[in-house]
């Protein structure tokens, strides 16, 4: 058994526009292979990262995505990129074990050590208010993230464009506004921020 996470559409279908339901075991038949574009590819397709999940399926089109934590089993295979970030598997069976919430997804992206996981939360995938300072925070020391999150969270357009002591000054304007709102209600900040 792997546990794993799967993306559905908003409305809980798979790409393919099959509905799968929690606590129902589902299994195809024939031969398992994860093959993206393979007029072989079959089975259950999901990542045992969360993170990773961001990479084959588009989150940032306003729309938010389903994505299952599942038990897989059965026959399963495995590819992954050339880097070994990607790692995708495709198995015979699996179990929808429950339907993930926004901050479930966003806490657990936000604990990765991996900076193409934070990276790809920060690309795809929509953030609101409090959300958005706490990726902030998590990539402050790495440069190159932090300007990813101001560009694309932040809607700094002109952060590549600025010469250093100008990002460094931006970057530490934001962690400053980042420490005066810590601690405030929740309600400071909402998904229209």
């Amino acid at each position: 058994m792997i546990i794993g996470y799967k993306a559905f559409n908003p409305d809980g279908t798979t790409r393919y526009g099959d509905k799968l339901e929690i606590g129902k075991l589902y299994t195809v038949s024939g031969i398992i292979h994860t093959r993206f574009g393979d007029d072989q590819n079959n089975g259950y397709h999901y990542c045992k990262d969360i993170g990773a999940v961001f990479r084959f399926f588009d989150f940032d089109d306003g729309v938010e995505p389903k994505i299952a934590r599942i038990i897989a089993s059965g026959d399963t295979d495995r590819v992954e990129d050339i880097t070994g970030d990607y790692e995708t598997f495709a198995s015979r069976s699996i179990i929808l074990e429950k339907w993930l919430t926004h901050e479930e997804i966003v806490d657990t992206v936000l604990a990765s050590i991996s900076s193409i996981r934070l990276a790809l939360l920060c690309n795809n995938f929509v953030l609101y208010g409090d959300e958005k300072y706490r990726l902030l925070d998590r990539v402050k020391c790495d440069n190159g993230l932090t300007k990813e999150v101001l560009y694309y969270k932040f809607g700094y357009k002109n952060i590549y464009y600025l010469d250093y002591d100008e990002k460094k000054e931006l970057i530490k304007t934001e962690m400053k506004r980042l420490e005066e709102n810590k601690g405030k209600s929740k309600t400071l900040f909402n998904k229209n921020n």
